[in-house]
């Protein structure tokens, strides 16, 4: 830190970044899984059953994230490889 001012790109070394992730793991993990049951808690325990497809209706809760989730994974790995692609200097 020089004069309050973070260098963050100290952080794009393995060198320092893998220490440092190293001690991040386990807390994330920790939020992940209270954040985790949390919800999955929120979603089942809490929420109205619905009056056509009673038990059923819950699962809209976890689906449709868990969709989200996967089309953010899918944009994020087809910009890496497009990424990868314009970057490369062997074609």
């Amino acid at each position: 830190m020089n004069n309050g001012v973070i260098n963050y790109l100290r952080f794009s070394r393995p060198e320092t970044l893998y220490p440092l992730t190293g001690r991040l793991i386990p807390i994330f993990e920790a939020l992940t899984i209270a954040l985790g049951l949390l919800g999955f808690g929120i979603s089942f325990f809490t929420t109205i059953v619905d009056g056509v497809c009673r038990q059923a209706y819950r699962i809209i809760f976890t689906q449709v994230q868990a969709s989200w989730i996967s089309i953010f994974v899918y944009v994020v790995m087809a910009s890496w490889v497009t990424e990868g692609l314009v970057l490369d200097q062997d074609f």
